[in-house]
């Protein structure tokens, strides 16, 4: 018994003492990349589990929706998972930023930054509209003009005055 429990002691310290660390879980592919502005509302909290940055971006007109239709995103604030060897010195609260973001429709994480960059704080940005999804080109619908008939009765006048 004493010995048994000695080797599962070993294999619990042997695992422990790893020389390398666990490689990061690589996130699933993305379904889809999506390239936004906006004003960061907040930064990733250290102690914070989900090391989400939030921003109200502008509007993504081409977002397609999980199942597959274009389906326009309005601009509005949301939280974005970012890795932790995505540097952001430099970007604070209220700062106006670019930023890249994949989306996994059935993994964690479902918003994923891949790229942010700060822009020139003059930069004008268009928060808190709708997306303007494209109008599709469907060509009208043929009317038929009915025919105008001519006035009956006596003295008829045609386009060339009395006759």
């Amino acid at each position: 018994m004493r010995a048994a429990l000695a080797v599962v002691l070993l294999a619990v310290a042997a695992a422990g003492c790893r020389a390398e660390p666990l490689p990061e879980q690589r996130p699933a592919p993305a379904d889809a990349t999506y390239t936004v502005r906006g004003e960061v509302s907040q930064l990733p909290q250290p102690e914070s589990p989900g090391h989400e940055i939030f921003v109200f971006h502008e509007a993504v007109p081409e977002f397609v929706s999980r199942e597959g239709e274009e389906v326009g995103m309005d601009s509005m604030a949301m939280g974005f998972t970012v890795p932790r060897d995505l540097p952001l010195e430099g970007i604070e609260r209220g700062d106006k930023v670019e930023m890249t973001f994949e989306i996994r429709w059935e993994a964690e994480p479902t918003l994923l930054v891949t790229e942010i960059h700060e822009l020139p704080a003059d930069t004008e940005l268009r928060l808190g509209e709708r997306a303007q999804l494209p109008v599709p080109a469907v060509p009208a619908p043929a009317v038929e003009q009915p025919e105008l008939a001519e006035p009956a009765g006596e003295g008829a006048e045609g386009a060339d005055g009395p006759k």
